[in-house]
């Protein structure tokens, strides 16, 4: 296991990167969490029912 994406570490500056990417694409905040061991999870921030609806279509056109 990579030290530098140790939980007490802070965030990797890879898990930086992937937050900044993720956020542009998507138009909302968007935060990547992952521990020593591998697992975590990834949490979209949006701001209403609209904001909502867009993620939902974004994800809709990446199914097809």
């Amino acid at each position: 296991h990579d030290r530098h994406l140790s939980p007490t570490a802070g965030k990797s500056d890879d898990l930086k990167v992937l937050e900044k990417d993720f956020t542009s694409f998507f138009s909302m905040p968007v935060k990547v969490a992952r521990s020593s061991n591998g697992k975590g999870s990834v949490t979209f921030k949006f701001s209403s029912d609209d904001e909502l609806h867009q993620l939902v279509k974004i994800f809709e056109r990446l199914k097809q």
